[in-house]
């Protein structure tokens, strides 16, 4: 039996369940709180708001875990990376939110300052570079819907 300050977090992939089940702080462990992905993002939220990194950045690991191609998740966890000033992790976490999601330009923009401050200023221009592309890409689009809904 697990006691109530149990924190393990149990992910139930061997069912195909994509969510997680946590122990419940009471003493009857037969109550289980499931968590989804979206849940997980809004606790780390709470957590990384009062300034609790461990436990966003432990929701957000849990978020990624339940929904692995989910690029929000990542860069979440690159936030909290940032704000812990752990740049080497950031840099982990926002090139694989990019690599799931490039045509964001302001995350290439996150990517290429904490490439700076590592000073790999080199792959920092190329992210710049891309994030121009992007945002060029993006706003092409923009005008290109806008321009569909005075047509119609």
């Amino acid at each position: 039996a697990r006691s109530s300050s149990t924190t393990t977090v149990l992910l139930a992939t061997c069912i195909g369940v994509s969510t997680f089940i946590r122990p419940s702080d009471a003493s009857d462990t037969t109550d289980e709180k499931v968590l989804s992905a979206g849940k997980l993002r809004s606790l780390g939220e709470v957590a990384l708001s009062e300034r609790k990194f461990p436990e966003a950045e432990s929701y957000y690991r849990q978020a990624i875990a339940v929904e692995p191609d989910n690029a929000i998740n990542y860069y979440k966890l690159y936030s909290v990376h940032k704000r812990m000033r752990s740049l080497s992790d950031a840099l982990d976490d926002i090139t694989k939110a990019v690599e799931l999601n490039g045509e964001k330009a302001d995350w290439r923009i996150q990517k290429a300052k904490i490439l700076v401050n590592l000073g790999r200023c080199e792959e920092a221009l190329v992210e710049y570079g891309l994030a121009h592309k992007s945002a060029k890409g993006e706003k092409q689009e923009k005008q290109a819907v806008d321009g569909a809904g005075e047509a119609g």
